[in-house]
């Protein structure tokens, strides 16, 4: 507790040097005062008692100096003593100052951004029941490029689950405009097929997800757009919102951190495959992929095959994606 108020102290006196200063001096005056009185009762006259007591003392300002080293942090007085010449030499130079401040602005918005990407790609985790047996289908190309699935090849991979439990289709909508209360903004959309929550693993925190059975116009929202344009309404399931020129009835927010499947990118609506009325060319390449992995299936190396019940199947790239 002693030290805890010695620190106390030790602050306020920094934070306020000239009370600081002002109760130091008045205390080595009330000092020096007794000094010379008891100098003058030693010599017997007042001749030269305060003489010799200042030298004896070495000095008001010496003695000034030791004792405010003590009752501050010199440390934290030398910082704002260079801080002050700082700003006083950027005042003189504004070109200098203002060439200095963008510099460290695009220095820490770089590495702001950086960081972020970083964190959503390489740290963070997919908010996922199992993040760990989540895989992403690819379909490469012959020069290396990749391409989404066609419906009809989506279908297809469904069918054996001798690898993957199941089997979830996604497609993304960029910049969508989404009008709520007569209010448009753009949002990020997808459209789901009906098991793409149960793939996941995903619970809704009001209402529900999407099922199989959904066929009409419905949506899900995420907990970020449910706060953010509903002003977190507890009541928002069985409002309305539009999209494409529809309207759609929400009936769920997802869980709070869950954002999709797609690093760097928050979803904020999610609407049934099923539910929408243009009908793709049986050739379009427009769905995405994933799925979970079977307990049973663990090979992750290149050229290996991941087999259940000693049946072969899809081949494996080194990051547990499934190569077609």
């Amino acid at each position: 507790m002693r030290r805890l108020r010695e620190w106390a102290h030790r602050v306020l006196g920094t934070l306020d040097p000239r009370r600081r200063d002002r109760e130091l001096e008045e205390e080595l005056r009330l000092h020096l005062e007794l000094a010379t009185e008891d100098e003058r009762r030693r010599a017997g006259s007042g001749g030269d008692a305060g003489r010799a007591t200042a030298i004896r003392s070495g000095g008001m300002a010496q003695a000034k100096e030791a004792v405010r080293d003590q009752r501050g942090l010199p440390w934290l007085d030398d910082l704002a003593r260079d801080l002050r010449y700082g700003l006083r030499a950027l005042r003189r130079n504004p070109l200098f100052a203002s060439v200095a401040v963008l510099t460290l602005a695009l220095g820490i918005g770089a590495n702001t951004a950086i960081f972020s990407l970083a964190d959503a790609v390489l740290l963070r985790t997919l908010p996922v029941s199992s993040p760990r047996d989540l895989v992403v289908l690819r379909q490469r190309g012959p020069g290396g490029d990749i391409f989404p699935f066609t419906s009809a090849a989506a279908v297809d991979l469904d069918r054996p689950r001798d690898v993957l439990s199941g089997l979830a289709a996604f497609r993304p909508l960029l910049n969508t405009p989404v009008r709520v209360n007569g209010e448009v903004e753009r949002a990020l959309a997808q459209l789901v097929s009906g098991n793409y929550h149960a793939v996941l693993g995903i619970q809704a925190t009001l209402g529900r997800t999407l099922t199989e059975q959904d066929r009409e116009p419905v949506a899900l929202i995420s907990h970020g757009y449910w706060q953010r344009r509903f002003g977190g309404d507890p009541n928002v399931v069985g409002r309305l919102l539009e999209m494409q020129g529809r309207s759609f009835t929400i009936v769920g927010v997802t869980p709070p951190g869950f954002f999709g499947t797609q690093p760097g990118r928050h979803v904020d609506v999610t609407a049934p495959l099923a539910a929408q009325t243009t009908k793709m060319p049986p050739n379009a390449r427009w769905l995405y992929l994933s799925g979970g992995w079977r307990r049973a299936c663990l090979a992750s190396r290149r050229g290996r095959r991941c087999a259940s019940d000693g049946r072969s199947s899809w081949p494996l790239s080194r990051d547990r994606r499934v190569l077609r």
